[in-house]
């Protein structure tokens, strides 16, 4: 949760990396093997039709995740300006 926080006071690519695709990757991995291993072991004979709604419901936790956050950052929706 602290990972897209982090990404404020970076510089570096490998660095916004790191923190941008390779702890939450790590992290939605590590917590999405235990669920489908559940899965499969309770739901045997619909091992297809258990894991493409296992897959489906992650991607849409992290859409709804991604306009929480945006939300949370930005609430009034203000465009970007340089100076």
């Amino acid at each position: 949760m602290l990972s897209p926080l982090m990404l404020n006071f970076f510089s570096s690519t490998m660095e916004f990396a790191i923190f941008f695709i390779v702890i939450p990757i790590t992290s939605v991995l590590m917590s999405g093997i235990p669920l489908i291993n559940c899965l499969w072991t309770q739901f045997p004979k619909d091992l297809s039709k258990v894991s493409s709604v296992a897959v489906v419901m992650f991607s849409f936790g992290m859409i709804v995740w991604n306009l929480f956050f945006m939300q949370m950052v930005n609430p009034d929706n203000l465009q970007a300006v340089v100076d």
